[in-house]
């Protein structure tokens, strides 16, 4: 290819200065690498350029209806959970480069900074239609912002210099006056890019719900298979694949709770063929890149240090753990007859733990089945515990379809061994579908990739709240022992009877207690019940 090249330069005119140029320009072709441009917005979203794929669109869109559940993403005076933010961490170094496209569409738009003030010369006004500001293709979208001579296939952007550390945040409106979105309006472009000098800086842009559209007038039209990234509030990062949904107008938001947030575990996480009660509740943020790791610090995963049991004659247990860190644990009981059933029980409980496991936290089970009935004394119940870290709920509000489902893989903590893909878990059975609690799904690698949990079971659907939910189980930490290993003690907690033995604080019928899972072996001097059995079985989440 060289030769070739230097053949060309020859018979295109002599010259040694010509030739020496010429030669300059050949070297730096061939050794300088490729130059990775940055920016946030129609890039993540949008990945491939739409003439070429005439089928695919995913944009965020402004819409406000209350009759459709539609939310006031980025409006002008919305709530913090619906803000459209761009973090400045040193006003020194950074700026905020932007620029949109909105179709002709007379959107209006203006910037406050972390105090909520309107900054300087940036109060409503529309969206440019050309000069700085303005994104005349998706090409230039792709590429960001040019800054300085730096990208100069990118756009032309506005430039903000921000004098204060924290979120900045976007508003939109349908009139200059700030008028609401009644009506659907998206923006065919948009880039909003923090860089330090002439280096853009990934994982900036944020917000804890997006509104998003695939485009209301044909069924035909799916989103793209883009990624977005959840950074939990203990410090993990996934990264969900919106995985070619057909959702029209949607949006796109995760918790620790699920639909609801009742503190009731079992029912919250199930989907609803209808709007929850409580409506919608954004918590995690939501980024469009893996978020800047100098300002969104990777969390440490926690573990459990200690589990014993405190049992009482009224036939209430509490379970008490000690973690080394804030997160939540899940209780699982398998009520006779075993296996899954509506009989059994869900106990789901936010702990506070300390950092040198020195804090009980205690959750109490009153005894009684998912039915409301007693457990009968001496029958064998199945409990599972789980330390969770990174819960994370994605309840989706009237997708259409979604036949390839989701894929969540971790980004941050990088796992110690084994694969970044991360268990789908699902409960439908309100919406006639099946559910899948107990190992999760993990979405294949082959060469035809699909997603776990397609949704809703009844496709094509509409008005449903579909969830789908994962955390995380480090592959490295497990450890087990045979299930069957007693461990004998004196006799004392015991979970029912009516009557204490005379004189003492010691019951007079045992329920025994099998299975329980738990990330560290236990002291089995805590559990004071000879017929009681555990595995030791690293169960770390």
């Amino acid at each position: 290819m060289q030769r070739f090249l230097l053949d060309k330069l020859h018979s295109a005119k002599s010259g040694n200065q010509l030739l020496f140029t010429s030669l300059i320009l050949l070297v730096f072709l061939v050794t300088t690498p490729f130059i990775s441009v940055r920016s946030e917005g129609t890039k993540q979203f949008e990945p491939t350029n739409p003439a070429s794929t005439p089928n695919r669109r995913t944009r965020i869109v402004f819409e406000e209806d209350a009759g459709t559940h539609r939310i006031p993403f980025a409006f002008v005076g919305c709530d913090q959970k619906y803000r459209l933010n761009v973090y400045i961490s040193n006003p020194a170094t950074e700026k905020i480069y932007f620029g949109f496209n909105d179709d002709n569409q007379s959107i209006y738009y203006q910037l406050k900074d972390p105090d909520g003030n309107v900054v300087a010369g940036y109060s409503l006004a529309a969206v440019p239609s050309t000069g700085n500001g303005y994104i005349a293709s998706w090409t230039e979208a792709y590429n960001g912002p040019k800054i300085g001579t730096s990208n100069p296939s990118g756009y032309d952007p506005l430039i903000v210099t921000p004098n204060k550390i924290g979120n900045y945040y976007f508003e939109f409106a349908s009139t200059a006056g700030g008028g609401h979105f009644y009506n659907s309006k998206d923006l065919l472009y948009f880039d909003i890019t923090v860089a330090n000098g002439t280096t853009p800086i990934d994982g900036r842009l944020w917000a804890k719900a997006w509104q998003l559209t695939d485009g209301t007038g044909t069924d035909n039209t799916l989103s793209y298979p883009c990624n977005i990234y959840v950074y939990t509030d203990d410090g993990i990062v996934d990264k969900l694949n919106i995985n070619e949904w057909n959702g029209g107008t949607y949006s796109v938001y995760c918790n620790p709770w699920g639909v609801s947030n009742t503190n009731n575990w079992g029912v919250d996480r199930k989907s609803l063929d209808s709007w929850p009660s409580g409506g919608d509740l954004p918590q995690y943020k939501i980024f469009l890149n893996n978020p800047d790791p100098s300002i969104f610090a990777t969390g440490e995963l926690g573990e459990i240090c200690e589990v014993t049991n405190q049992a009482y004659c009224d036939g209430t247990i509490d379970i008490l753990v000690k973690v080394n860190k804030p997160g939540t644990v899940t209780i699982e009981i398998d009520c006779p007859p075993t296996g899954a059933g509506p009989e059994d029980v869900t106990l789901f409980s936010a702990v506070t733990g300390s950092t040198n496991c020195s804090t009980w936290d205690t959750i109490t089970w009153n005894g009684y089945n998912g039915q409301g009935v007693i457990v009968e004394i001496g029958a064998n119940v199945n409990m599972t515990i789980d330390y969770i870290n990174g819960l994370t709920n994605l309840p989706l509000w009237d997708i259409e379809n979604a036949s390839k489902g989701i894929k969540v893989d971790i980004v941050r903590p990088v796992p110690t061994s084994g694969s970044t893909i991360l268990p789908i878990y699902w409960d439908d059975s309100n919406l006639g579908g099946g559910s899948n609690i107990t190992t999760g799904c993990i979405y294949p690698t082959s060469a035809t990739v699909t997603g776990c949990h397609s949704f809703p079971p009844n496709a094509p659907q509409h008005d449903q709240m579909v969830n789908s939910w994962w955390n995380y189980l480090d592959p490295g930490n497990n450890q087990s022992e045979p299930d069957d290993q007693a461990h004998s003690a004196n006799t004392g907690n015991t979970i029912r009877t009516n009557a204490c033995l005379s004189g003492t604080n010691k019951c007079d019928l045992y329920r025994s207690f099998a299975n329980i899972h738990h990330n560290l072996p236990l002291d089995s001097s805590g559990w004071n019940n000879p017929n009681y059995q555990y595995s030791k079985h690293y169960h770390f989440f």
